[in-house]
């Protein structure tokens, strides 16, 4: 654990990057935006690997630090853009980045970009069903599920549930 100050008071991160108070105790999550929006630099990333890069996008898309996790994506794709396993982990994160934004243009836009070049990324078609949903444009949602569907065998069982939401909110919008 590391020690740090923030505001007059003493706080310790984990070795998974959590935040404690004083009690070891979880801080409340303004709090620990504000800490690790602080703290954030893409220096700190520089010399890191596809893998450690990979992590911490994980950790600020899974503690909602959306625009972090936008920012360190961005990062990787600059250095790590001939890494064809790195763009296919890290590019349907980006998508559901954006649409936690409450931005689903720019997810659509990135799928748009890639497409050509990850069409073996049925996690990325599953975000871009989903962001076609956020717009209400079911044709394209659909075209796009289908095409993560057709991979089914490539998805985790995280992927498996969100496709079949991402159905079942296609149909939702075409009854409404």
């Amino acid at each position: 654990m590391e020690k740090i100050e923030f505001n007059g008071e003493t706080y310790y991160t984990t070795d998974d990057g959590d935040v404690l108070d004083e009690h070891f105790i979880t801080v409340p999550k303004d709090i620990f935006l504000k800490i690790v929006n602080k703290d954030f630099s893409l220096d700190n990333y520089q010399n890191k690997s596809s893998e450690e890069l990979l992590d911490a996008i994980k950790f600020y898309k899974n503690h909602e630090v959306f625009s972090l996790a936008q920012s360190l994506i961005m990062f990787g794709l600059k250095k790590f853009g001939n890494d064809i396993c790195f763009i296919r982990m890290v590019l349907p994160i980006l998508t559901s980045c954006y649409r936690n934004l409450r931005q689903p243009e720019e997810a659509i836009r990135v799928v748009k970009q890639y497409a050509n070049s990850i069409t073996e990324s049925p996690a990325l078609y599953v975000s871009a069903a989903a962001a076609y949903c956020d717009i209400d444009d079911t044709v394209n949602a659909r075209k796009c599920a289908n095409i993560a569907y057709s991979q089914l065998a490539d998805l985790s069982d995280e992927y498996k549930d969100e496709i079949r939401k991402v159905y079942q909110r296609i149909k939702a919008l075409e009854e409404a």
